[in-house]
């Protein structure tokens, strides 16, 4: 349509254009930099997920306001990191570590992204649970972690396992051969495990500790954190009754639960760690034997004993150490009394954690004990296949394998060693379970701190291949027991792919596509000066604030009194024929991503008579005008 000869109506549309297949966003600009990632701790419980993020530059870096896509985490002011440091983001934070994170990092593999406080991409990990990245640390307790620190984190084969469970937080993932080793925490009990416990008040006696209770009259089972509070407390899995609900009173429960060590692991055992939340006092003993009180009394204790003083409990404690004298190879039992401040206090709050902390895996020193052959997981009689990939013998004597770190679906090795390039068949029958299609076979230490190995089962028989490095193929038939049978084509291969060509235009006779991404749009608000005053010639060059005859005001700005293809959203009632020149100015802010990537800008405009257009102060372009110098 023609617009009629009234005053200028304005309005812009300003984009950039880039090509739709060259995604408008830079390379991450490495400084601080993905590290370590725990994205799938072992069990079912998501409470132990983290990330490790670690400074490549020499300087101390200042990453306030910088946040975490994908987990919804933003560092609060003030956070600063060290040259060649490490800080560990987690959904449960430890003392030294930021969080929580209110988002869960999906097992499945996710895109995390690390953007500064001006939304640049400084770094991004792409990690998944294909056959690229490592399945060890796919819910065996592992970590996802970096080869090295100082490379970058897109791809795959820049990224392995840890070398022992737990994951190496605020440390480095792969220290030198000769350096101390680090330590491992292998966690024992959680706080949502199922205890037996006595919430009556008959006294069980001063020895009740030295021997297990089966379940049934006085004794029950629940899941922790057990008892009764109105108040704010630790996550209660069992509610208990009131206390004062039994007519003698309750004022002394009782709980017990095992947990197993191995002959390795209490070889190796360095600390045993419990945090707790008691309300109001107890004593803790490991088979029998003391080895805690808090808040309670010196001197002998029973069911009429009372706690020092009232608490109450919102938070598990900071970790305890506690003796291990006690402790055995194979089952071993922990018991705690918790006892009230007074008869008929109102409530009563029962939570432990234990963990067990191993001298660390020597750096080099794992056995190179690996699976070799793995059936599909629809053969009949399933099997797996191990061998000694290292120089010297292997010492087979409880090393674990285990289906998806399940400890109900786990076979120990006997006794015995395994000679360098020798197999071990280990069948179904003797492996006492079968793993489903798509779940992980783990390959632990005796200790069963080290992951040794993993691989998916899958639908296909695979095996690894020595003529290809060890990589993971497709044998030609089964081969329990002995060598793996390849059949590769050497005639015809492929040589080359061009998986992720760079972007570029369409061909000849065929338009390229674009992206646009918009600047400035119709309905934005504007400056203006409709005062009908000369501006300077280079009046584009500066700012005006909105005082005196300029203006804001949101656009289209006109008058108009015809039909418009954008309708005014502000009309100028002081019109008039006589005034000549309009003058308008906005604001837009481009980004570094969309500076380095664009091709064009690109103004669309509904424009009555002309215009002359001006970026930053500089004449860029005219409609309805000639080119050459201007007055008003």
């Amino acid at each position: 349509m023609t617009l009629c000869k009234t005053p200028i109506a304005l309005a812009l549309v300003l984009s950039f254009l880039g090509l739709a297949n060259h995604p408008v966003s830079a390379s991450p600009d490495g400084v601080v930099v993905f590290n370590e990632v725990q994205y799938n701790p072992a069990g079912s419980n998501e409470s132990g997920e983290w990330i490790e993020l670690f400074n490549q530059m020499g300087i101390i870096t200042d990453i306030s306001g910088w946040r975490i896509d994908g987990i919804g985490y933003t560092f609060p002011t003030g956070t600063l990191v060290n040259p060649g440091s490490y800080i560990v983001i987690a959904k449960t934070p430890s003392a030294g570590e930021f969080g929580p994170f209110t988002g869960s990092i999906d097992n499945g593999g996710e895109r995390l992204r690390l953007y500064n406080q001006s939304d640049r991409l400084m770094d991004e990990l792409d990690f998944g649970d294909d056959a690229r990245w490592p399945a060890a640390a796919d819910g065996s307790g592992a970590t996802l972690a970096k080869r090295k620190e100082y490379t970058a984190s897109g791809k795959s084969d820049l990224w392995t396992y840890s070398e022992q469970l737990g994951g190496t937080r605020l440390a480095a993932n792969f220290p030198d051969a000769g350096g101390p080793p680090p330590t491992t925490t292998v966690g024992l009990i959680t706080l949502a495990d199922v205890w037996r416990y006595k919430d009556t008040s008959a006294d069980p006696g001063a020895g009740w500790a030295a021997s297990a209770h089966p379940i049934g009259g006085d004794w029950k089972s629940g899941a922790g954190g057990i008892g009764f509070e109105s108040g704010t407390t630790i996550s209660l899995g069992t509610v208990l009754s009131h206390p004062n609900a039994n007519p003698n009173y309750v004022s002394t429960y009782y709980y017990e639960r095992e947990f197993d060590l191995s002959a390795a692991q209490l070889a190796g055992l360095q600390s045993l760690k419990l945090r707790h939340g008691f309300d109001d006092g107890a004593v803790v003993y490991l088979n029998g034997t003391e080895v805690l009180r808090v808040n309670m009394p010196a001197g002998v204790i029973d069911a009429s004993t009372t706690a020092l003083r009232g608490v109450e409990i919102d938070n598990l404690s900071a970790d305890m150490t506690l003796p291990t004298s006690a402790l055995v190879s194979g089952s071993n039992r922990i018991s705690v009394e918790v006892h009230q401040e007074r008869i008929g206090s109102s409530d009563t709050v029962f939570g432990v954690e234990l963990d067990v902390e191993f001298a660390g895996v020597n750096p080099g020193s794992i056995p190179m004990l690996s699976f070799n052959e793995v059936p599909p997981a629809t053969e009949t009689s399933f099997w797996v296949e191990l061998i000694n990939n290292g120089p010297a013998n292997i010492e087979l004597t409880g090393i674990v394998i285990s289906a998806g770190n399940d400890p109900l679906r786990q076979y120990q090795l006997e006794a015995g060693q395994l000679a360098p390039g020798a197999l071990l068949l280990i069948d179904e029958a003797t492996l006492g379970f079968k793993p489903a299609d798509g779940e992980k076979l783990f390959l632990f230490d005796a200790n069963e701190t080290v992951v040794l190995d993993a691989r998916e089962v899958t639908g296909r028989l695979r095996g690894r291949a020595e003529e290809r490095k060890g990589t993971w193929c497709y044998p030609n038939i089964a081969t329990p027991g002995f060598p793996n049978i390849f059949v590769f084509n050497q005639d015809i291969v492929i040589s080359e792919i061009a998986y992720s060509p760079p972007g570029l235009g369409g061909s000849p006779g065929v338009p390229p596509t674009f992206d646009v991404m918009p600047l400035v749009v119709m309905g934005d608000s504007w400056r203006y000066n409709s005062a009908d005053v000369d501006l300077a010639p280079d009046w584009a060059t500066e700012e005006h604030p909105s005082v005196g005859n300029w203006k804001t005001a949101t656009g289209p700005i006109g008058f108009e009194t015809g039909a418009l293809p954008v309708s005014l959203s502000t009309v100028l009632r002081n019109y008039t024929s006589s005034t000549v020149t309009y003058y308008y100015e906005t604001d837009f802010i481009v980004s570094a991503e969309i500076f380095n990537t664009a091709e064009s800008l690109v103004i669309s405009h509904q424009i009555d008579d002309g215009a002359a257009f001006y970026i930053n102060g500089i004449r860029v372009g005219e409609f309805n005008l000639s080119s050459g110098a201007l007055n008003p």
